[in-house]
């Protein structure tokens, strides 16, 4: 078998069990006077997304965190606006059979077909949760909502 096969193999026997969120920290860094002044808002988002092994399982979590500062002008001043980080877990369990066929494979397949699970797939799975998050967070803080974009898979 490839790692293609081998990635294939886990897409096949991977499982999402729970998506939870750890922790949201966020700053509004602007009074609420300001913000009716506030023009060519900017978002730049920063995901990263890992997994990790449960020891003597069947069982990894991914890990997400979604950085979101927002930048704007205000009174001819570039000023940052806000910033919200949100980290969740992701519990996704393996098939046995599967997991014992990607430990059992040579050269390290199971790291690396996870490392590929991560960079494609949680953060699919885990996008939809930080855009209703986000979305809340900032309407409660006074800020407009701030919706993320639709992921999108390359």
């Amino acid at each position: 078998m490839n790692k293609s096969d081998y990635y294939k193999l886990l897409i096949q026997g991977i499982e999402l069990q729970s998506v939870s969120l750890t922790s949201a920290n966020s700053v509004r860094n602007v009074t609420l006077l300001e913000i009716p002044e506030v023009s060519k808002a900017k978002i730049n988002v920063k995901p990263n997304f890992t997994m990790e092994e449960m020891h003597s399982s069947d069982v990894f979590i991914g890990k997400s965190v979604v950085t979101v500062s927002v930048h704007g002008i205000i009174k001819h001043k570039r000023r940052k606006l806000a910033r919200f980080v949100l980290t969740h877990d992701l519990i996704y369990e393996i098939q046995p059979k599967v997991l014992e066929q990607l430990r059992d494979a040579e050269g390290g397949v199971l790291s690396e077909v996870l490392e590929q699970f991560a960079r494609s797939n949680v953060g699919v799975n885990v996008w939809p949760y930080a855009r209703a998050e986000l979305a809340h967070i900032s309407s409660v803080m006074g800020l407009p909502v701030i919706t993320l974009q639709v992921m999108r898979r390359v």
